[in-house]
Formats: structure tokens, C-alpha cells, sequence
């Protein structure tokens, strides 16, 4: 399987990049909107066509009144309204592993893009329970260093998880985050330069 397929067009690669692993977020992301879409319009359904299936002991088939269909109407839209919402992140969200970055992007209207070079990695970690390790994904968390700083980037719903981060090792291995944490820690001890004096003059008595 070729991983640069379905690169999404809003990834920032470089000419001299080269995508090693194209990731992807789990159907689980945002789930609720789903069900609840599928329930309105199983609702909006039942509501527009349900009474035509259930007639009366007569045996003549119930109209839906005007209001019952503007409910199946408005049920419907909503429903549509709610699975645009539940879609949207896959489209908007992106996992892309280089040769030598990793990016991610997350988010619904507005997107959060966040770029991990190879010296700011210092320790990820893995969340995931019983269920979601049957269902093959997990949530991430990335602990980077910036100056003096520690800055925090969340990957929640990544589909196979434990792919992603092998790459994610392979990319920044502990021997290029240790020597940049300790080069980090060097700049950090080395004492400021002393200001410097100058030639003055001693002030006339």
C-alpha cells in the first residue's frame, strides 16, 4: 500500500520532502453526530411515510398532515445538518509523516496546524482502552520542546496508532532528541556574558 496516496491539498510539502506515512482519523471521531443523524432521519422517515404502512382497522391509508411533514421536513434537514458536522473533520483533518517533519492538522471550521521537527520530540503517550484497541485506534499525545518551553500537541482518534508512532520513532529517534535536549540544556546552564564596561573617565573632584 502506498502511503502518499490521498494526500490531502492542504499539507504544506516541500520539494525536497518525501511522505513516508500518510495517517488517517478513526470513524469514531465525532460518532455521536452520526447516530444522531441516523436517528432523525429514521425519524423524519417514520414521520413522512410510517403512517402510509399502519392503516386503520378500515383499511384506509392515514394521509401525513401538513404539520407531520414539515416535522419530517425539518427532521431530514437537521439529519443532513448533522452528518455534514460529522464529516467534516475527515476532510479538514490530515496525519502526514515526511522525511523530515511530521504534521498534523485537526479541526472542524477552524483547523489547527501543528508541525513536529525531529529535535523538538521529548516523550510521547498512547491512551487508548479495551475497546478502542479492538477497534484499532487510539489518542496521542506529543510533549515537544520549544526554546524553554513545552508544548503539548493532542492526536485524538488516530487510526492505528501504533503505526503511526513507529514512523514517528523512526523519524526522531531518542539518539537525535537526546543530544538536542542536552544541547538544549547546555544553552540553558551557560552563564550570560558579562556587559561590557567600556572606557570611562573617572567623574573631576
Amino acid at each position: 500500500m502506498d502511503d502518499t496516496t490521498a494526500m490531502p491539498g492542504r499539507v504544506l510539502i516541500t520539494e525536497d520532502e518525501t511522505v513516508v506515512y500518510n495517517g488517517h482519523f478513526h470513524f469514531m471521531l465525532g460518532i455521536k453526530w452520526l447516530l444522531l443523524s441516523l436517528a432523525l432521519l429514521a425519524t423524519g422517515a417514520f414521520l413522512a411515510y410510517g403512517t402510509l404502512y399502519m392503516p386503520p382497522p378500515d383499511g384506509t391509508a392515514i394521509q401525513p398532515t401538513l404539520m407531520v411533514r414539515a416535522l419530517s421536513i425539518t427532521a431530514a434537514v437537521m439529519a443532513f445538518g448533522f452528518l455534514i458536522w460529522y464529516l467534516l473533520p475527515f476532510w479538514r483533518s490530515f496525519l502526514v509523516i515526511t522525511n523530515q517533519r511530521c504534521l498534523v492538522g485537526v479541526g472542524h471550521f477552524t483547523s489547527v496546524q501543528e508541525q513536529v521537527l525531529p529535535y523538538q520530540l521529548e516523550d510521547w503517550e498512547l491512551r487508548q482502552n479495551f475497546f478502542e484497541s479492538l477497534l484499532s485506534y487510539g489518542h496521542i499525545t506529543l510533549r515537544l520542546i520549544e526554546g524553554r518551553q513545552l508544548r503539548i500537541v493532542h492526536i485524538p482518534y488516530a487510526a492505528e496508532p501504533h503505526t503511526f508512532l513507529r514512523k514517528l520513532e523512526e523519524l526522531c529517534p531518542p539518539e537525535i532528541r537526546h543530544s538536542a535536549q542536552r544541547a538544549i540544556a547546555a544553552a540553558q546552564a551557560e552563564p550570560a556574558p558579562p556587559p561590557p564596561t567600556g572606557n570611562k573617565k573617572p567623574a573631576p573632584q
